[in-house]
């Protein structure tokens, strides 16, 4: 069932840093947090499953997961906790795609991030 449900990559950016055991364990722990929500799945990325710009070691993408959920209010319920997560973290930003549209998110809220948080939300209100 998981192949048909809209599918969400999460890519942590920690900057110029190429520590990977340090972005292994940031993606851990944004991966529980995410399972805390109502999302039917949060798997870390395989290669193939981010973008070609993204850092990728071995088979498993540094710093990436992939949601699977279903419903607009899911969707703003992951934001809401990847801001809030991001803003606790010593990480430079969040990049997330859906349906090839990506919205990066900064630790440091702003009016201007908000506004293109609620329009990048509003594009995808049909999502799942």
């Amino acid at each position: 069932m998981t192949g048909t449900l809209p599918k969400m990559v999460v890519e942590i950016d920690v900057g110029p840093s190429d520590d990977a055991e340090y972005l292994a364990r940031l993606t851990y722990r944004l991966r529980d947090e995410l399972l805390n929500l109502d999302v039917d799945d949060v798997q870390i990325a395989a290669n193939d499953e981010v973008p070609e710009n993204a850092k990728a070691i071995g088979l498993v993408a540094a710093g990436g997961l992939v949601v699977r959920f279903i419903g607009h209010e899911v969707l703003e319920s992951i934001i809401d906790r990847v801001r809030s997560w991001l803003a606790r973290q010593h990480c430079r930003s969040i990049k997330l795609t859906l349906d090839g549209d990506t919205l990066e998110l900064t630790g440091v809220s702003s009016a201007e991030q908000n506004r293109l948080v609620d329009l990048w939300v509003t594009r995808h209100a049909g999502a799942g």
